[in-house]
Parts: C-alpha cells; structure tokens; sequence
C-alpha cells in the first residue's frame, strides 16, 4: 500500500476494525525478587505497546476487498444482511415492548447501530441484572445485534416489568 492512503482507506479501516494478527509467549525466570518486579513493569509497558498498536496490514485488505468487484459485492451483501438483521431487531424489540406494555419506545427505530439507550437508571439496570440476569450498561445501553429472535420478548418483559 502507498504511503499517501485514501480517506476511503483510512475510515474503512477504521469501520472494518481488522486487527494485527497477534501472537506470542513470554515466560521470565527470576532470582531475584527486585529484578522480577522491575523486568515484569517493563514487559507490561512492551505487552500493551504491542496489544495497542493500530492494524498493520488492514488498508491493505480494505484496498483488495474494495478493489475487486467480487469481493466488494460479497462485502456489501454482508454488511447489507447485518444492517437488516439489527433493523429487524430493533423493530421486533420495540414491538415486543409495545406488546408487554412497556409504552412508546418508536424512538428506537430511528436509531442507526448496534446499540441505542433504552434510558434506564442505574437502580433499575441493577435490578434488571440481579433479578433477570440481563446485563446493560449506563443508561441502559442495549446492543441490537447481540439480541436472538428467543431473547428479544424476554428481554422487553423484564425491561416492561421496570417501567410500570
């Protein structure tokens, strides 16, 4: 890949996050217990260097990918699937709230993503994940596409149970 680098480059690699193949084994012996601690900070600083590090090759795979016209359909077709499967699910989780009478929760469908917040406080995220095992994070962030067709109805009667 060239140096220069289009911006089509640049934000794919950014949306595609392709990671480094990483890969490696590290096994320190000391006699010393001062020498342990001072080679065990510096392997630290060296193993989060290493994990930290931006892709290596993922412009060039994007550039191939987006280069030929096969792999660009396939790609397209892929993302395509996704998108309609998490728009599927927004859909379906915003129905199955309706129907559980959790009230008007239409604002999710205009959300793009995996993820929109259903708007939750921390008390009721607590007792959602002590009572029901359902785990969201602030404000109660829900990911669309880590939702199955089974979970979907149960995780809107848990989340209907909170509001009435």
């Amino acid at each position: 890949m060239n140096d220069s680098g289009s911006d089509l480059q640049r934000h794919a690699t950014d949306t595609w996050q392709v990671i480094r193949n990483r890969f490696g084994l590290i096994i320190l012996s000391f006699i010393l217990v001062f020498a342990a601690a001072a080679i065990l900070t510096h392997a630290k600083v060296a193993i989060r260097a290493a994990w930290s590090n931006p892709p290596g090759h993922g412009g060039e795979i994007v550039t191939e990918i987006l280069g030929d016209d096969a792999l660009r359909a396939q790609w397209e077709g892929e993302v395509t699937a996704m998108r309609e499967r998490i728009n599927g699910n927004r859909r379906a989780f915003v129905d199955a709230l309706a129907q559980a009478g959790a009230g008007d929760f239409s604002h999710l469908l205009t959300g793009r993503g995996m993820f929109s917040l259903l708007g939750l406080s921390d008390a009721q995220l607590a007792q959602l994940r002590d009572e029901q095992a359902i785990y969201l994070v602030a404000r109660g962030r829900i990911n669309f596409a880590g939702l199955s067709a089974v979970k979907i109805p149960l995780v809107a009667k848990a989340v209907a149970a909170l509001l009435r």
